[in-house]
């Protein structure tokens, strides 16, 4: 699994603003982020990653996943998403990472649910509801 920046720094990503996000992405050279490729939810806007954030997880950032109640997601696998709230326990129940647990992602402004975070105790990444998120208005 390829997550990027390290796993050691999303908690910090995590409570960052966009535009400091991006300037430490860039800055440490993880990757070029366009500020014009960050993703808002698509309910209210609220900025939530950028595409400079998108991980690779078993060989894909796209992936196609059904819950138990046989409603199929498509979402996007990204190292850190900053505009996320992190809500319940963790659960190993149902995973579609194995060896991951997973947590409710919400909107930090909306409470819109946007996807889950998946964790295995050293390394997270979320897995974000691709149609729930939106590019930034300003991404033109």
């Amino acid at each position: 699994m390829q997550l990027t920046p390290a796993a050691s720094e999303i908690a910090l990503f995590d409570k960052l603003s966009a535009e400091e996000a991006t300037k430490l992405l860039v800055k440490d050279k993880v990757q070029d982020v366009d500020p014009g490729e960050i993703l808002n939810c698509a309910r209210c806007g609220n900025r939530i990653t950028a595409k400079g954030f998108e991980a690779s997880v078993n060989g894909s950032h796209i992936h196609t996943c059904t819950n138990p109640a046989e409603i199929t997601y498509r979402i996007g696998c990204f190292s850190g998403a900053w505009g996320c709230r992190l809500s319940g326990q963790d659960s190993i129940e149902h995973t579609w990472f194995p060896g991951y647990s997973w947590r409710i992602s919400n909107c930090s402004s909306c409470n819109e649910h946007l996807g889950w975070a998946f964790s295995d105790g050293t390394d997270r990444f979320y897995g974000l509801i691709l149609a729930r998120l939106v590019a930034a208005p300003d991404s033109s």
